[in-house]
């Protein structure tokens, strides 16, 4: 499948800011509402990244591409700047309630329309396994130096059911896909293509955000004692699109839209799992572990498979 370049230029990504300078936590991207005459955006993550930021107490940057210049800008987020989750505790989806970013640099943002969400009303065709889907992220060893430079997998769907799975929070509805997910991916935009019905031409449509992964452990003891940890299937957990239309349904996002705050914020066409948080260092490490960390990391698996966030470097998650 060759991938449109502009659903690239709807990708962000998230950081903090560490002791030892930008750590990137996961992928993010722009969604735009067309209500009442005037355009919202709005950025969508997922729930655990956010979540995670701010237990650990950090500031959370989004990094853009300058418009004016080639470069790249980290754009603090306020404290009072809201994210809202979904009513459903165990929905791994958080939203902005606005953006307002105060930054003095221009920033080049696309969003994507709300109606390229695949939903429980609007469906491009059956979701059948096998159907091709492709997901936009962060690559935490390359990000771009310039530039955001994320990364695009190519895979299929692997599992349709009317039964919730395991998830992040507990039990939820997911798909899975055959697309690995890796460190960085968690709030990535999985795509899927299908024949438009009036002209037959191929059209896409935002099925789902990259949530985590069923982890398979596989051990190897190094000479020098060390443990190195494998945790992939190859099958990756999706949160459905529909729960980001419900959370853009809340009243509070509602409300503000009749308001009109946080509008005309981005473009209203597009040009469109996370990291675990370090405590100082932000580069990206070999996946190695001691033996007691290896052990520490095990005990946070409630069973066997229990799915992972696409976080990084924290036990066995991405």
């Amino acid at each position: 499948m060759l991938i449109p370049p502009f659903t690239k230029q709807t990708v962000g990504f998230l950081h903090v800011l560490t002791n030892k300078g930008y750590a990137a936590i996961g992928t993010c991207f722009f969604i735009n509402v067309q209500e009442f005459g005037q355009v919202f955006s709005y950025v969508v993550t997922c729930k655990h990244v956010i979540e995670e930021a701010q237990r650990k107490g950090f500031d959370i940057y989004l990094r853009l591409n300058r418009s004016d210049i080639l470069d790249i800008d980290y754009i603090r987020l306020p404290p009072e700047w809201k994210w809202i989750f979904h009513d459903d505790p165990a929905v791994d989806i958080a939203v902005s309630l606005r953006i307002g970013i105060p930054n003095t640099n221009p920033v080049g943002v696309a969003a994507m329309d709300v109606g390229w969400l695949v939903t429980k009303d609007r469906i491009l065709t059956p979701l059948l396994e096998g159907i091709p889907v492709f997901f936009i992220g962060l690559l935490a060893q390359y990000q771009g130096y310039k530039r955001n430079y994320p990364v695009v997998r190519q895979g299929q769907l692997a599992l349709v059911t009317d039964e919730p799975l395991e998830g992040v929070y507990g039990m939820s509805d997911y798909y899975l896909v055959e697309c690995q997910a890796w460190p960085g991916n968690s709030g990535s935009p999985l795509f899927m293509s299908a024949n438009s019905s009036q002209d037959g031409k191929e059209i896409l449509a935002m099925l789902g955000v990259v949530s985590g992964f069923y982890p398979h452990r596989q051990q190897m003891v190094l000479e020098n004692g060390q443990v190195m940890l494998y945790t992939h299937l190859g099958l990756s957990l999706i949160t459905p699109a529909y729960h980001i239309r419900e959370v853009l349904d809340q009243e509070v996002f509602v409300a503000d839209r009749k308001a009109g705050r946080g509008a005309g914020i981005t473009d209203s066409k597009p040009e469109p799992a996370s990291l675990n948080i370090p405590q100082t260092a932000p580069q990206i490490d070999l996946p190695i572990l001691t033996r007691e960390e290896f052990m520490k990391a095990l005990t946070k698996v409630s069973r066997p498979d229990q799915p992972q966030p696409a976080e990084g470097k924290k036990g066995t998650s991405e």
